[in-house]
């Protein structure tokens, strides 16, 4: 972590004055007096956290071809020039806990309405995700507010997860968040297209890194 001072210094005076001094009659001494000063000095640490908070989880069955789920990333930062948010996902994300067949991602090209994505790929199971939030730039995931209930939205753009090095980035700014910071909410979502995944139990583990530019 870069660390970044900025010192603050206070003047501090300090006045001494002399106990009243002896006076005859017709003069009068000039009153004494001494001066000291001291600097107090204060350093800020460029510093960045980040917090979770998953909702729920995903259910694909015979009546239920697709689902969606969300988690909730907060980014508090006092770095003058902003963070970057990064989402890394496994090869694929969405694994099998047994022998099964895994999830497919979706690509992780620029990032598409999820119908228009998956409507021009092969029948298979796909699992991929948008986000939204005060720092998540509409164009790039679209303008939704809402990972949805259930049903996947159509106003959001989803893509797969990267794998390598440098992941999917879904949050970049040039400024420090508020004391509270600032949350980013992914919205994960499972489609079963024209064909069912396996029974079982399936895992995605996605890591969320903040970073101070």
């Amino acid at each position: 972590m870069i660390k970044k001072f900025l010192s603050l210094s206070i003047l501090l005076s300090f006045v001494a004055v002399a106990a009243g001094t002896a006076m005859e009659p017709g003069l009068i001494d000039a009153q004494a007096t001494a001066n000291d000063s001291g600097t107090v000095t204060l350093a800020v640490n460029e510093e960045i956290t980040i917090s979770n908070f998953i909702t729920d989880n995903m259910v694909l069955g015979v009546a239920a071809l697709e689902d969606t789920a969300e988690a909730s990333w907060t980014v508090t930062t006092n770095s003058a020039d902003g963070y970057s948010l990064v989402l890394t996902g496994t090869d694929p994300a969405m694994q099998n806990d047994g022998a099964g067949a895994d999830i497919d991602d979706l690509p992780t090209t620029t990032p598409a309405a999820w119908d228009t994505t998956v409507s021009g790929a092969a029948d298979g199971v796909y699992f991929g995700f948008s986000a939204f939030g005060d720092d998540v730039a509409d164009g790039t995931f679209g303008a939704g507010s809402s990972c949805g209930a259930g049903t996947i939205p159509a106003n959001l753009n989803y893509r797969g997860f990267d794998t390598g090095a440098g992941g999917s980035i879904v949050t970049t700014t040039g400024g420090p968040t508020v004391t509270a910071g600032v949350a980013t909410t992914v919205c994960f979502a499972a489609e079963q297209k024209n064909e069912f995944a396996e029974d079982g139990d399936y895992t995605a583990t996605v890591t969320a890194t903040a970073t101070a530019a």
